[in-house]
């Protein structure tokens, strides 16, 4: 079986000042039904700076062999910080997932080894440099909001695929 690339993007925007001070974002990203190989799917949650969802967005990368979770996590937090650039490049983004890999790769405490992997993480790299934005770890139960986003994605991509 050869991978399936899927584009798939919903974006839910609220009405949304011109100049917040503060964007926090959440992010997540799974590959179900196995890792790797199945479907790559991600999300996140941006809210202001009282703590109002204020955007959201999610979507598949593809599925079959070549899709992990790391994908999909490294996809999650791009999508936010490209997000957050076209909409808030002046507002202080704070950027949280509960990828460990992506947190420390990102901010340079481990080295990216996996090539396909490396170019995500210069990506994810130099748009939160671009931004001044920091990039924060968060334990997956503080995270729910995004993960129940991946899988919205996942059960949408999958009915896209396997018809019922």
């Amino acid at each position: 079986m050869t991978a399936t690339l899927i584009t798939q993007r919903v974006r839910a925007d609220a009405a949304t000042p011109d100049r917040l001070r503060q964007l926090i974002f959440y992010c997540d990203g799974l590959t179900e039904p196995i890792n790797p190989g199945g479907y790559a799917c991600w999300a996140w949650v941006a809210l202001d700076d009282e703590g109002a969802e204020i955007s959201s967005d999610y979507g598949c990368l593809g599925y079959g062999p070549g899709f992990t979770n790391n994908l999909a996590e490294y996809a999650a937090v791009e999508e936010a910080l490209k997000w957050a650039g076209l909409h808030h490049a002046q507002a202080k983004i704070v950027i949280r997932t509960d990828s460990l890999l992506v947190v420390n790769q990102v901010n340079g405490r481990w080295h990216c080894r996996a090539p396909h992997l490396q170019p995500l993480q210069l990506r994810c790299a130099r748009l939160l440099g671009r931004l001044q934005a920091t990039l924060e770890w968060v334990p997956r139960e503080r995270n729910e909001r995004a993960d129940a986003l991946t899988r919205v994605a996942y059960r949408e991509a999958r009915a896209r695929k396997e018809p019922r």
